[in-house]
């Protein structure tokens, strides 16, 4: 083997007629990749391989954690959301107005006994405000729900630690981003990948981010075991944050999800996504081998190693890298841009078959 293909990772990509993508690692300065936040200064080092990360499932569904919030529980939807847990519970009673009450209650009383400011939660219980009040202040700092989407519309870029400062992409960067990125390390000589850990904060990648896909039912809130039976569903409901929202119009239908690249005003939508592979979708989650989490991390991938290639185009340099991005509605789009945005997802659709078309089970056309 050529000795400079030794030094590479080479991605290899046929048509989907053709025999499927073949990934050689290299024996030598294999290439990792670290997601960084470049607005919040923030890195997450995966430690991941090119294959790991294209083709990888745990890890890098953490995008979804970090860029989708769970929509607020509506107060008119209460009744509804109650109905189908206990229906999933299998509970055989409708709820009454007495359970919205019962509910307030057994919260209230467990608030106060686990609150370290009990005059702030003792004027929120006894206020009687909506119970998905009382949900989103103290019970959402106590689990998971508050640190969901906190990626959100910042600037996000996948970087390989072997690339130099001289191939960073510095029309992303500010000035001061740039010092850090390239200035010598204080703490560590070794180079790059050392340097920006060090001047970046290294952050854990939440267990809670993947912990909370496999529906066990299970609930290692706080809060949990100090409440009534009745209260237990619905907070339930509210440490295990459902990206699914509740229908309570007549004739009304759920929104679609979309990937949206906030700087160039495109979205891709989550159904064109699953309907490659025949998944079912929550939210902006996808069921299956690929989501749109891979698309994500595909379109802002970079590194200085030029042999990472697909059938059509080099993949080391993404087109898409330090844009911001979000997961969101079609009918919350506009919150980020009042523009025209344009639906990206037929291209997406064939970027995707093009790079993982040999781990779709079933080729359909974009919905």
């Amino acid at each position: 083997m050529p000795r400079f293909l030794r030094s590479f990772l080479h991605i290899r990509c046929w048509r989907l007629s053709s025999p499927p993508i073949t990934i050689t690692p290299t024996m030598h300065n294999q290439q990792k990749f670290i997601l960084i936040n470049l607005d919040k200064q923030e890195v997450i080092d995966w430690n991941l391989l090119l294959p790991e990360v294209l083709f990888g499932r745990q890890k890098i569904k953490l995008l979804v954690g970090l860029l989708a919030k769970p929509p607020p529980v509506e107060e008119r939807a209460l009744a509804s959301i109650l109905t189908d847990l206990r229906t999933r519970h299998g509970a055989d009673r409708e709820t009454s107005p007495d359970d919205a009450d019962l509910l307030i209650d057994g919260l209230s009383q467990a608030i106060l006994q686990n609150s370290d400011d009990a005059l702030r939660a003792a004027l929120t219980t006894f206020c009687k405000r909506s119970v998905i009040d009382v949900l989103h202040t103290r019970v959402s700092s106590l689990s998971p729900l508050g640190s969901f989407g906190t990626w959100q519309g910042d600037r996000i870029i996948c970087l390989g630690d072997k690339t130099t400062a001289e191939d960073l992409p510095l029309r992303i960067f500010t000035e001061e981003e740039q010092q850090k990125l390239t200035s010598p390390p204080i703490c560590y000589p070794e180079g790059f990948r050392s340097s920006l850990l060090c001047n970046f904060r290294n952050v854990r990648a939440r267990e809670d981010f993947i912990e909370y896909y496999p529906d066990d039912g299970k609930s290692a809130c706080a809060l949990h075991t100090a409440l009534p039976p009745s209260a237990k569903v619905i907070l339930n409901f509210a440490y295990r944050p459902s990206f699914s929202r509740p229908v309570v119009e007549q004739g009304a239908t759920e929104p679609v999800w979309v990937l949206c690249n906030i700087s160039k005003l495109l979205y891709v939508r989550v159904n064109a996504i699953a309907a490659l592979s025949n998944s079912a979708t929550e939210g902006p989650k996808v069921h299956g081998r690929i989501g749109l989490e891979h698309l994500l991390v595909l379109q802002i991938l970079w590194a200085s190693d030029c042999s990472v290639k697909a059938m059509h185009r080099n993949i080391h340099q993404g087109p898409w890298v330090g844009d911001r991005f979000a997961f969101t509605t079609m009918d919350r789009i506009g919150e980020y841009a009042n523009s025209d945005w344009t639906d990206w997802s037929t291209e997406a659709v064939l970027l995707v078959r093009n790079i993982w078309g040999h781990v779709l089970p079933v080729a359909l056309p974009v919905p």
